[in-house]
């Protein structure tokens, strides 16, 4: 236990990793409402069985010169000095996570462009049109070589909780409150707002979702994924019956496609990991981790989506 910390610099944080560490805009970070809960990191001066930092909520009490005074509205784990009501003085460039009172729920789904969700292309654009479904958030994510396309680029529906999952940064503009068109800025590493939008995203945008799938499953469940799988984007899943005795076997088998029968038969070159990770590296994914038949799926680029190419007999 200790008595003693000092708060990360959360906008560094992102600096050094702003695909997978988020932050809200910088607007949001600097006019905080009284009444907001903001999220901060108070780092211990040495680490207490593994953990150097705790995350905790501060509810904002006043503004200051320099930023906030907040009331911590967390219980510490190891800062014995800090409990629940205690006065904590922070600036905007602490701030992680905002939270505000009467906040709405983010629809479900969001129309992600192909080049974002499959190849992987970092989401230069997100508008926000009229939803075209009850699940529809009405969110659009694209990428800059999308919006310089002659043609409009194809959407296809993933749920929000991946997106997040797969590229962090995109929460502090996809928001259920959230409206208007954005733009990445490099400079500042963070999402602003754009005036003109290119005709491509616009035309796009106003399609709709696309093909709808099925829900995945939960993110803790395993699956059996080649070495390779881990380091190229894969191209075929197989869905097998789930193995007996153990509640977290997905059933499902993930590889690139082309390995040999020989790899494919040392169980060396296969490790068993969450879905959750194989979200966050593809999150394309999703889209077919939801089907419930056993069976061999393929990616297909023509198509843009998951194909049936091979039907399981369960043996």
């Amino acid at each position: 236990m200790t008595s003693s910390y000092r708060l990360a610099d959360g906008e560094a944080l992102h600096r050094e990793h702003p695909r997978t560490y988020s932050i809200p805009r910088r607007d949001r970070r600097r006019a905080a409402p009284v009444g907001a809960l903001a999220k901060l990191v108070f780092e211990l001066p040495e680490p207490i069985d593994g953990c150097g930092a705790e995350r905790m909520w501060c509810r904002v009490e006043a503004r200051t010169p320099e930023g906030y005074v907040g009331v911590l509205d967390s219980q510490p784990r190891y800062l014995t000095g800090l409990a629940p009501g205690d006065r904590v003085g922070f600036e905007p460039r602490h701030i992680i996570a905002l939270r505000l009172d009467g906040e709405g729920t983010l629809r479900p789904r969001v129309g992600v462009g192909l080049d974002v969700l499959r190849h992987g292309a970092w989401p230069a654009w997100v508008v926000r049109v009229a939803a075209t479904a009850a699940d529809d958030s009405g969110w659009r994510v694209f990428s800059a070589a999308e919006a310089e396309a002659e043609d409009a680029p194809r959407v296809r529906a993933v749920s929000a909780a991946t997106l997040f999952r797969a590229w962090a940064v995109l929460d502090s503009v996809v928001e259920a409150d959230g409206v208007g068109r954005w733009r990445w800025d490099e400079p500042s590493l963070e999402f602003v707002p754009a005036e003109d939008v290119p005709r491509a995203i616009v035309a796009a945008a106003a399609r709709g979702l696309g093909p709808i799938h099925r829900q995945a499953p939960a993110a803790t469940l395993r699956a059996i994924v080649t070495r390779r799988a881990l380091e190229e984007p894969p191209r075929h899943a197989q869905r097998l019956p789930p193995t007996a005795g153990h509640d977290d076997d997905s059933g499902w088998c993930v590889f690139v496609g082309d390995e040999p029968q020989a790899y494919l038969d040392d169980p060396d070159n296969s490790v068993v990991v969450p879905l959750g990770r194989l979200l966050h590296l593809y999150p394309y994914l999703e889209r077919v981790l939801g089907e419930e038949a056993e069976a061999v799926h393929a990616w297909d680029e023509d198509a843009g989506d998951w194909v049936v190419t091979d039907e399981g007999d369960g043996e």
